[in-house]
């Protein structure tokens, strides 16, 4: 009798033993999830607030790009470039619109920032590869630099 009651204590703790185990990864598969989740939200918040930008230096020269659309050429201007994948990314892309004075008949070229068109794009221009003629980066005394600083 003594043998049984001992046999039964011996079987409810193995019973009781995978359901424990059960337990314990759940709560590691949790914890670990919160640890990422965590991770995730304080890599993007120091993204956001520029902190990082001192080990991951943003591009913040001014370009020229060229491009071929098909029925003639046109140029953007742009502060910063990123390349993703077959799409070159010009962050803050503005162009030059001709204007002609009516007393004097001279043309003038208006700087006119692509965010400020009437459709509001945001501010930057995904632009595919194979549209780009020729890219040039601007030294920081261009007069299209100064211009652009005045218009800001």
């Amino acid at each position: 009798m003594d043998n049984e009651i001992k046999k039964e204590i011996v079987n409810k703790r193995k019973a009781k033993k995978p359901a424990k185990r059960f337990n314990s990864v759940a709560l590691w598969l949790i914890l670990g999830i919160l640890i990422i989740v965590s991770g995730v939200v304080l890599f993007f918040n120091l993204r956001a607030s520029g902190y990082l930008d001192k080990f991951f230096p943003v591009d913040n020269n001014f370009y020229l790009v060229y491009l071929n659309l098909g029925d003639g050429s046109t140029t953007y201007y742009g502060q910063g470039l990123e390349k993703c994948g077959d799409y070159l990314i010009l962050k803050n892309p503005f162009f030059f619109r001709p204007t002609k004075e009516e007393e004097t008949g001279d043309t003038i070229l208006n700087l006119e920032k692509l965010e400020d068109s009437f459709y509001k794009p945001i501010s930057e221009m995904k632009i595919m590869k194979h549209s780009v003629i020729f890219i040039q980066q601007l030294q920081s005394d261009s007069p299209v630099i100064k211009e652009y600083e005045n218009t800001k």
